[in-house]
Parts: structure tokens; C-alpha cells; sequence
């Protein structure tokens, strides 16, 4: 074990030390040793967003089950230590506004060279998701609801404010091993095959997210795409290239913009939290509510 490798590996037990109070692990979905996992062969698990706080946590809660510590995972038969996580999003745009961006680790490229060279190796791919928290419909403090899946809200502080509220309620979800040998098999380039694995892993995702946290209400991103598209839009595209002179790529960009701005950005978490919100609002300030005629609708 090189130098380097066994400071990195105090730093990370460190910082599970300083966490471990404040985090309690539960797994949903199949129990991990019903996922048919090979011990024999290296493990990578796939997460949605890099976050240094979900490694330390599925990492503890995988020696808790008597698995292997990621910090041991080694490559093949070369004996090469590495980190056995990689993301499939990248988060970008102002705080609290963050979006997710599809992307391709660099680190995937390089496992799926190596095996390319060592046919008879094999990795496993592993997705695994970590919710701070319960399930929205389940919870009554709005606070806890918001940081639910920090994932969303992105960043360093909504993560610890996560762990601070919600930590004791951390569930981690598992889904079956794919094999990166099988997919390298099929004979596409390095750079396919990865995009195909982070395209499958994308979908995969979206739905682990809609049944623990409820469906994607707005199809947000499909609105946004489909707005410059439009007749009326595609017009005033035309309208600002032939009379201002921008460029007409400078000009969809814009109106991909405004329609970002302008398309509603639902999700069953926020719509919990307003209820939760609103609820106490209302009881305070009103008797009751009154409903009626419900029945036209």
C-alpha cells in the first residue's frame, strides 16, 4: 500500500469517525446479499451526484454487513488500488437552483480500457442511491422534507444540513450488479460503451427517485427542450437574427433560457413541504376551509 494511499485512507476514516453519531443506516429495496453479487470481483458502485458524504456512508454500512471496505478495492489481477465510485450527473447553476448535467466519468473510460486488455476480468457495477431522510408523504417537519435528497439542492452545506436533520434516517438502496465485461463484449468503442452504461444508469435513477420520493410531476425538462421548437418562438428566433443580427444559435440559447426561467420546476417533495407549510398557516389564521363544488371537477 503506497503512501499516499494509506494518508487518503486515515483522511476518509476520519471524517466517518466525525460522522458516525449522526448517521444510522437502513437499506430498502432487496437486501444486499439477495442482489447476486460476486465477492470475487471488484465492486464500483454508481451514484447520481458525486458526494464524498454518500461514500462514507455506504462504505460504513457495507463493512457493517461484513462486505468489503471500498478502500481495499483493488483492479484485477494488477493489484491497483482504486476509488470504486463514479457518478453519472454533474451539478451545475447558481445554489439551490442546481440542475443536474449528464456526464460520462473520466474513471469509467479508464475500467472499461482496462478490461478491453484483460478479457478474462471482470467489474461489477453497482447503483446505489442514499436518501437523508424518510419518504416525503411520511415526514411532518417541512425543514426535513426540504433536505430530504440533498441531491436536488446540491452542495457541501445543504448535504451537512441533511446529515444534522435527517442522518438518523439515512436509507440506502442497492440495485443488481451490471457486468462492464459483458458490455465491453459487445464490441463498441471505449467511448459508447461508457455513454451507453451512463445513459442506462441515468434511467435507472429516475426511476429508484419516483418510487422512494414520488414521480416527476412536471416532465420539466422535456418542456423546456420542446418551447424553442414551437412556432411562435421558432418566429421570434428568425425575428432576432434577420432584424438584430444575433446569431441564431446565440438566439435559441436565449429562449432556451427564458423558457428555464418560466417553466414550473414541481417535485412531490416540494409540494409535501408546502403542505406542511400551509397547513399551520391556515389552521392559524383560519376556522376551517370549506370546499365546494369539488364534484365539477
Amino acid at each position: 500500500m503506497s503512501l499516499m494511499h494509506s494518508i487518503r485512507n486515515t483522511f476518509f476514516r476520519l471524517n466517518q469517525r466525525l460522522i458516525h453519531g449522526l448517521v444510522k443506516t437502513r437499506f430498502i429495496g432487496q437486501n444486499p446479499d439477495e442482489l447476486g453479487i460476486d465477492p470475487n470481483k471488484p465492486v464500483i458502485y454508481a451514484l447520481q451526484y458525486q458526494s464524498y458524504a454518500e461514500e462514507l456512508v455506504i462504505d460504513r454500512a457495507m463493512t457493517e454487513i461484513h462486505w468489503p471496505t471500498t478502500r481495499h478495492t483493488r483492479l484485477g489481477k494488477s493489484g491497483k488500488f482504486i476509488v470504486p465510485f463514479f457518478s453519472t450527473y454533474k451539478r451545475a447553476g447558481a445554489p439551490f437552483r442546481k440542475r443536474g448535467v449528464p456526464k460520462v466519468s473520466k474513471r469509467l473510460d479508464g475500467w472499461i480500457d482496462h478490461l478491453r486488455q484483460h478479457g478474462d476480468e471482470d467489474i461489477q457495477i453497482v447503483p446505489a442511491a442514499v436518501f437523508w431522510g424518510r419518504g416525503p408523504d411520511k415526514e411532518k417537519s417541512f425543514l426535513k422534507i426540504w433536505l430530504q435528497n440533498s441531491g436536488t439542492l446540491g452542495g457541501r452545506i445543504a448535504t451537512l444540513m441533511a446529515i444534522l436533520l435527517n442522518g438518523r434516517e439515512t436509507a440506502i438502496r442497492l440495485s443488481k450488479p451490471i457486468s462492464l465485461q459483458q458490455l465491453v463484449a459487445e464490441g463498441k468503442d471505449s467511448e459508447i460503451t461508457a455513454r451507453k452504461l451512463s445513459r442506462v444508469l441515468r434511467v435507472h435513477f429516475r426511476q429508484v427517485n419516483a418510487t422512494v420520493l414520488g414521480p416527476d410531476l412536471s416532465h420539466r425538462r422535456t418542456l423546456v427542450h420542446q418551447l424553442p421548437n414551437k412556432p411562435l418562438v421558432l418566429e421570434a428566433i428568425e425575428h432576432e437574427v434577420k432584424e438584430n443580427g444575433m446569431k441564431r444559435a446565440k438566439a435559441r440559447a436565449l429562449a432556451l433560457k427564458y423558457a428555464d426561467e418560466i417553466a414550473s420546476s414541481m417535485s412531490h417533495s416540494a409540494i409535501r413541504f408546502l403542505d406542511v407549510v400551509l397547513t399551520w398557516v391556515w389552521n392559524k389564521i383560519y376556522n376551517g376551509v370549506e370546499v365546494h363544488n369539488i364534484d365539477h371537477l
